[in-house]
């Protein structure tokens, strides 16, 4: 069977199961081949896995169901065995990521995410490099990001912090918490109101289970004390799992990602002022090397553009670019860009 012939299956076996004939759920966690689906009108979860038409019609991660996919079943009750789920309805959107190595293969991360809180905790974890590639994956997921400092009771920096990411990205929102004083939460708690699904996304030990713990009113997932020796949290979580909030909403945390690797991305977006910048360049296929008349690198001359942040730019769409040529030659492509 042909690729072509895989995708019209997975189209038939997504819509032709008619929806009274459904049970309609949402995946709350995965374990390997078994998905733990919560069903509309149940306040308990049953075990389900995929429908061998299903499974046999998917020919990528995205193609199966994902943390926050919406999905029907055949009953409501694994009591006589594992519910089977018959349809994935379509998506608003899909955090995905690139897997470690030369293949270039999606990692599905969560679906129907509305907002992408982006945690760094202000000890020792804030980076502005890392929060620029968080953001050019939410903004090419068409996610919207919220910025979420956390741990404000370990520093005075934090107007310091905040003053900087201003500075590089106009308009982004930008929350500071702490999970000490629960300064923040209510401002967390406002965002998610309206049935919106939330994830939280960031290194580990940022202290992303606590907030959470802290949204759902109770000790739901792990939690550990802060390192003394080096002011670091532990990582907790193990897998990607939803939490549906008593007044509507839903949370989705995810293990700690330290590298999140381009997938869906908007570089762009990210530096959209460089973007624009890049016009100005006298060649239109300028490299920012050693051409003449680079707009960039006279900025960065006259003290107008970070060279750090210029660096992170030419990585991150360097990346970008040698990702849509792994796909589309399934071939390694090493990552070439000019540093200043």
């Amino acid at each position: 069977m042909n690729m072509k012939q895989r995708e019209t299956i997975m189209n038939q076996n997504q819509t032709k199961a008619p929806l009274e004939e459904m049970f309609r759920g949402r995946v709350i966690s995965q374990h390997h081949q078994h998905y733990l689906v919560l069903p509309e009108k149940r306040e308990e979860p049953v075990l389900a896995v995929l429908s061998g038409k299903l499974a046999y019609a998917a020919k990528k991660d995205q193609d199966y169901p994902a943390v926050g996919d919406y999905v029907g079943l055949d009953r409501q009750t694994d009591e006589g065995g594992d519910a089977v789920i018959i349809r994935r309805e379509p998506r608003t959107s899909l955090l995905r990521r690139t897997e470690a190595g030369t293949g270039g293969n999606s990692q599905s991360i969560a679906a129907n995410v509305d907002i992408l809180f982006i945690c760094m905790s202000l000890n020792r974890d804030y980076n502005r490099r890392r929060l620029e590639r968080y953001l050019a994956v939410s903004y090419g997921c068409e996610i919207r990001p919220v910025v979420l400092l956390t741990k404000s009771d370990l520093t005075a920096e934090k107007d310091t912090a905040m003053l900087e990411i201003m500075g590089d990205h106009p308009g982004l929102e930008i929350m500071v918490c702490s999970n000490l004083s629960g300064e923040g939460l209510d401002q967390i708690k406002a965002l998610i109101e309206g049935k919106r699904t939330v994830a939280f996304v960031g290194s580990s030990g940022v202290g992303k289970s606590t907030i959470i713990n802290g949204l759902l009113g109770k000790d739901v997932l792990k939690t550990a004390e802060v390192r003394e020796n080096d002011s670091r949290g532990r990582h907790t979580t193990t897998h990607r799992q939803l939490f549906p909030l008593a007044g509507g909403g839903a949370v989705i945390d995810s293990p700690g990602i330290r590298e999140l690797a381009l997938d869906d991305s908007d570089v762009d977006e990210v530096f959209e002022d460089i973007a624009d910048l890049e016009l100005e360049c006298r060649f239109n296929d300028c490299t920012h090397g050693n051409e003449p008349g680079c707009a960039l690198k006279q900025a960065i001359r006259d003290g107008k553009l970070d060279p750090k942040r210029f660096n992170s730019f030419m990585k991150l769409r360097a990346e970008e670019e040698a990702r849509i040529l792994r796909k589309t030659t399934k071939k390694f492509v090493p990552l070439e860009y000019n540093k200043w």
